[in-house]
Order: structure tokens, then sequence, then C-alpha cells
């Protein structure tokens, strides 16, 4: 954005004198490796290392008011939102096209001098282009341009979504509508092109396997650029993930679902979001002992109350409601829940009406 910014400034100050470079749009470059040194130079400023191989440079004697413009925090009043929803519905085909950058797009809405953007700054337009496409649903994207919602692609996907339905890649929502549609383009299993849609499991078998490949011994979990995920499916297993037909209206949101939670998490990083590997679920202290148990025949047995909590919350919790779980225990001395000899042969696992309760407390 610094960079961005002193090119914008350098032209507006050379457009008196060369009108042509200023009307054509083009930008003067501006050296990344010559700014920073310039600006760690500088005793006003403080330069800092940011995510990916970014900086940031910060003014020393003043205090830190930059807008997060990646905040999900909504500070603006709802009269404003409603303001502005009014303005966009208003929109005629030709004036709802809007830069697809968030950064462009919050130049030209500041251009059109709203009223209820009156006393907002460049980052705050920013910040509510941010959230106006996130959470609020009042913008989204059809074309690689940002419009009004309900022209937007991202309201088909959301359609979708709902209904388990594939949305074609298409630029056009028109036309990702009607291929996603009953007798569409695609019959939903497979693409236009016939190659098949992940299912929950595939996606899941894919996607750990593609973050098993990106690990680098002693970097820690391995990550992947969420913008890279589809196409890694597409090009090394040829199937097509699709978010919307497994019930998401985003990606990142597929990702995130508690289907995948043992698999990875996203997080953004810089300007953009990556898939982030999750190690193994941790071995319970109750499994530990069980397995230490069964490798040694002969000794006593575990805490079979801590086993059966386990075994109730961890494999059986859909069930918990409606059985009562009993664990019993064969050997010389009859049925015992506490220090009889353990013989994994002989144990066995008694899934129990709740009508049979009383008969369990009577073991």
């Amino acid at each position: 954005i610094l960079r961005k910014r002193l090119s914008e400034r350098a032209a507006a100050a050379a457009a008196a004198a060369q009108e042509e470079e200023a009307s054509s749009g083009k930008l003067p470059d501006i050296d990344v490796k010559h700014l920073r040194a310039t600006c760690e130079a500088c005793t006003d400023l403080r330069v800092d290392p940011e995510e990916g191989g970014d900086w940031s440079a910060i003014f020393l004697a003043r205090p830190d008011v930059f807008v997060d413009i990646y905040s999900p925090v909504d500070t603006y009043p709802e009269d404003l939102w409603g303001a502005a929803a009014a303005y966009f519905g208003s929109l005629s085909k030709d004036d709802m096209h809007l830069p697809g950058g968030r950064y462009s797009c919050a130049q030209m809405l500041m251009a059109r001098e709203l009223p209820f953007f009156a006393n907002f700054t460049l980052g705050q337009v920013c910040h509510f282009v941010q959230l106006a496409i996130s959470k609020r649903k009042v913008l989204g994207y059809s074309d690689g341009s940002v419009v009004p919602y309900v022209f937007s692609q991202s309201m088909v996907k959301e359609q979708c979504a709902v209904s388990l339905q594939p949305c074609a890649a298409s630029s056009s929502s028109a036309s990702a509508a009607a291929a996603a549609a009953p007798g569409g383009a695609q019959d939903g299993t497979t693409t236009a092109s016939g190659m098949p849609f992940a299912t929950w499991e595939v996606a899941r078998e894919c996607l750990r396997e593609i973050l098993k490949n990106a690990e680098v011994p002693g970097e820690g979990p391995s990550t992947v650029p969420l913008s890279n995920v589809k196409r890694l499916f597409r090009s090394r297993y040829k199937v097509e993930l699709s978010e919307t037909s497994l019930g998401h209206a985003k990606l990142s949101e597929l990702l995130q679902d508690e289907g995948f939670s043992d698999v990875c998490h996203v997080q953004l990083q810089g300007q953009g979001y990556i898939v982030v590997q999750n190690p193994p679920p941790a071995q319970s202290a109750a499994e530990a002992a069980a397995v230490a148990a069964a490798e040694r025949p002969g000794e006593e047995s575990p805490n079979l109350l801590a086993l059966a909590s386990w075994i109730l919350t961890q494999r059986f919790c859909a069930q918990a409601s409606t059985l009562t779980f009993g664990l019993v225990l064969l050997s010389n001395g009859g049925p015992s829940a506490t220090a009889a000899p353990w013989c994994p042969a002989a144990a066995a696992l008694v899934l129990l009406p709740t009508a049979a309760e009383d008969c369990c407390r009577s073991w």
C-alpha cells in the first residue's frame, strides 16, 4: 500500500507537466529495496517485518491508528448500512460494476463523494468494503468486479450451498445458476468436462495427502496457499473440489468445517489465506493405558471406569443418550470392575439398552 500510495502521489504531482502520462493511468514504478532502505534511514520511522516477507513503516511520534481492513469487527451504525444498501440497490447496470480489489473499489467509492461516507478515511472505506463482502452481503463478486450482492456470484453460490449443488466456475452468475440447476450443464456428480466432484471422504484424504507432501522436516506443520487447493485437486487427483456441493459457499468455510478439524485449519497470512496442517489427535491417557495393558498380559487391568468413560465420550457419543455401557470382564474369579486379571481375549464391551441399567448396576 505504501508503494502504491507513493506512486499515486508522484503521478498526481507530474500530471500538470505530463498530462499524457496522467491520462493514460500509468503509475511510476518505485523500487521496493530502495524504498525500504529510505524508510530504515529515516529517524522518524520504524520498519517492522510482516508475514510473508513483507514489511511496514510506522511513524515513531504518532499513535498507531491505522485501520485493519481485515478486521471482522463491525463498528459502523445500522443507518449507514441501510443507506449503503439502498444506494447499491439503486445502481444502474452501467454503474454497478466496481473494481475487484478492495483498495481500488474504495477509491472509486470515495471519488463518488457519497454522503454516508462523509468524513471517512480511505482505510475505513476499505474496511467497509471488506465487511460488505464478507459479512453483510451488501456486495459480492461477478466477472472479477465488485457488484451489489443480488447480482453477484456470491449469491448464486449461497443458493447452491443450501441445495448441496455444485456451482459452475463460470464468470457469469446467470450461466452459473443455469449450469447448477437440475438439467443444466452438469449432473451434480461430474463437471461439464466429466471430472467427478470430490465427496467428503475423497476431499479429506486428498487434502491430507497434499499437506503431507508439503511437509518440510524440522519446520513444523506444512502449509498450502488456499488459492492453490482446487488446482492441486484437479492436477493431482483428477477431481473437482466443490465447496457448494459439500454445503459451503466459500472454500475457506469448508476447510474450517468440523469434518476437516483433524486435517487442517485456515489462517490469514499477510493478504491471503493459507491451509495449515493439523497434527494427529494425541492419544488419551485411558487409550494409552488400555494399549499398554493389552501388551502386558497377566498384569492387573487398567482403570476400567476411565476406559469406559473414554469409550463413551470418544467413540459412542452419538448414542450416549440411549445406551448404557457395561464392561464385562470374564475371569476365573467372576466379573469384576476393579482388579481382575487383564485378559484382552476375554474382555467384551457390551452395549446395553437403557432398560437393562439395573442389571448393569448388579454386575
